[in-house]
């Protein structure tokens, strides 16, 4: 009761009754007061608090203090030791925990600086390298290099060699099986999983694989994934960035990715927009387990405009006939080609009798693109589309050097130079004259 000065209770025209008054309405304000710090540290304690909540409170407190003394100086000068200890525990509060929601809408409490993470998820683990968080990743997605989707590294790993060192946790490709065991081994902050649903059964829900793996091992859990290769999903990239930014507190990194990969596309963009619809060029994808299994949407064959001749068949990698590509007649083809092992031959396709009538094997423009990856990467993403831009209208970009400009885009991402040329050689990517 101190914050009020003595004038207030014994001024001149101060009755009695006034004082007492005065006296209780100071009273209650102080015990207002005292149970909202109390709300505050029980919040805090039972890990339920709501910085909205909490200031709904303080508006209630400054309520009561106005109604029962009036808006004026005094008044004022006292807010200021609500605020100021309001303000430090809701700091302390924030001091020590990360909320995240998750990709399936999970709010996840954490740790509010994170040391260790562990992950099976592709896309998380490159994306923690662009954001410059290797430093904290102690457990890593299995299959991604020597095994039978790739012998060779991978972009990820010629940017990162030292990831040769971290101990493997299970998963790589979206639904594959982890190791739980290995994860408690390895005492991470957090588990970094997938959001999207792959296949049936268990992995049909990764919500509750989630919550499982949480009550299994005790380790937060939080789920990301980027582009499953629907139209629905075609920006879910940049959540993922902004919430694993959040949670290495490189937030500034993650956006300023995006705005490049944004500012890029659009110029790419910007060209394809000039191109008559009559002169759309009609291209066909085909998978990296055969060139007949029909690789469904890319996302940067939608950023240049051209004609997915598969565009009709919803079903992501749907099997299709000869007969059918020779009926749809694509003037380019791109196969699926994300390793050197995991691959469709392109001389399989322009040696078939049944596919020599069609314009792309005729006028040779099959080509190979890199395409997801246990996930995918807009950094090769975009890479990918700056290279299928060049081959698919020539004329439009006859300026737009692709091993210079796709270095310098491995490189913005990566920070490590030359990952093109490593990138070009797992891929089997055109060679430019």
């Amino acid at each position: 009761m101190s914050v009020l000065p003595n004038e207030w209770l014994f001024g001149p025209n101060r009755d009695f009754k006034y004082r007492l008054n005065t006296i209780e309405k100071i009273y209650f304000a102080d015990k207002l007061l005292k149970n909202l710090q109390k709300y505050i540290k029980r919040s805090k304690e039972m890990q339920t608090g709501k910085t909205a909540g909490t200031y709904f409170c303080v508006a209630l407190v400054l309520f009561s203090l106005i109604f029962y003394f009036g808006f004026n100086n005094k008044v004022i000068d006292y807010i200021p030791s609500f605020m100021s200890k309001v303000h430090a525990a809701e700091t302390q509060k924030n001091d020590n925990f990360l909320t995240i929601r998750d990709m399936t809408g999970r709010i996840v409490r954490l740790p509010q600086k994170i040391q260790r993470i562990a992950t099976p998820n592709v896309d998380a683990f490159r994306i923690i390298i662009q954001l410059g968080g290797q430093d904290k990743l102690v457990g890593i997605p299995s299959n991604m290099y020597g095994s039978k989707y790739s012998m060779e590294d991978t972009i990820e790993v010629s940017a990162w060699p030292e990831s040769k060192k971290i101990p493997k946790i299970g998963g790589g490709r979206p639904g594959t099986e982890i190791n739980v065991e290995a994860i408690l081994a390895l005492n991470p902050d957090v588990v970094v999983m997938w959001a999207r649903p792959i296949g049936r059964g268990k992995w049909a829900s990764p919500n509750e694989q989630a919550n499982q793996l949480e009550r299994k091992t005790g380790i937060p859990v939080i789920c990301i994934s980027v582009y499953s290769g629907e139209a629905k999903d075609i920006n879910t990239f940049r959540e993922a960035y902004l919430i694993l930014g959040k949670l290495l507190d490189r937030e500034s990194r993650a956006r300023k990715l995006l705005n490049y990969y944004d500012n890029e596309v659009t110029k790419i963009t910007t060209v394809v927009k000039t191109i008559p619809a009559e002169k759309r060029i009609k291209a066909y994808i085909g998978g990296a387990s055969s060139f007949l299994q029909n690789f469904g949407e890319y996302l940067p064959l939608v950023q240049l405009g051209a004609i997915n001749v598969a565009s009709n068949i919803r079903k992501k990698g749907g099997k299709i006939s000869k007969e059918q590509l020779v009926k749809w007649n694509p003037d380019i083809i791109f196969l699926h080609t994300p390793s050197k092992k995991f691959r469709t031959n392109i001389k399989d396709l322009v040696s078939d009798e049944a596919l020599k009538t069609l314009k792309a094997v005729k006028n040779r423009r099959c080509y190979h693109i890199k395409g997801p990856y246990m996930g995918w990467d807009i950094a090769t993403g975009l890479v990918d589309l700056i290279y299928m831009a060049k081959l698919t209208y020539p004329n439009h970009f006859k300026t737009l050097d692709v091993e210079q400009k796709g270095d310098e885009i491995l490189k913005k991402f990566y920070r490590v130079k030359g990952l093109y040329q490593k990138l070009a050689e797992n891929s089997s990517f055109h060679r430019f004259k």
